[in-house]
């Protein structure tokens, strides 16, 4: 006697179970990468967060002198990928506000110098209240990223990425 998947074996209203016959695949298909409801990748947000928040660290290892150069290079990296333009966009004004500070911090200093210090409580004054405005707007623009949102940060006056 053979087997015939057809026969109802006698049972009433009987159906063939769904997907009985079908040839086991490999388990591996291609996946296409998720997008969130404004069409930005999990990695590429992920991305944009840890450029606003490598600035911060950079900021903070560098004693707020060199806290312009991790989102340069985030930007550098990202500038040609597709999908990740939401990343590009957020390293660059990253970039670009972290310039900001860096040129007023570095003319607190040469005033500082010029005057043989006796400007140095101007300058620690400067310094430490563009390191605290850093601070708050790295995390906020953290923040921003992890929604999928742009941040537009303050005081941005040095345009350098376009």
């Amino acid at each position: 006697m053979t087997y015939d998947p057809n026969y109802n074996n006698g049972q009433p209203n009987y159906q063939k179970q769904p997907g009985y016959n079908q040839q086991p695949g490999s388990g591996y298909s291609q996946q296409r990468p998720e997008y969130n409801h404004k069409g930005i990748t999990p990695d590429a947000k992920n991305m944009a967060i840890f450029a606003h928040l490598s600035s911060l660290l950079a900021m903070l290892l560098s004693l707020n002198t060199l806290s312009f150069i991790a989102p340069l290079i985030f930007w550098l990296i990202y500038k040609d990928k597709p999908g990740y333009e939401f990343t590009k966009e957020s390293s660059r004004r990253a970039f670009n506000f972290n310039f900001s500070m860096w040129v007023i911090n570095t003319a607190a200093f040469l005033l500082m110098v010029i005057t043989l210090f006796i400007l140095s409580p101007i300058w620690f004054l400067v310094v430490s209240v563009t390191g605290i405005l850093m601070i708050i707007f790295h995390i906020l623009g953290a923040i921003a990223a992890n929604r999928g949102e742009m941040y537009d940060y303050p005081m941005t006056f040095i345009k350098i990425l376009k």
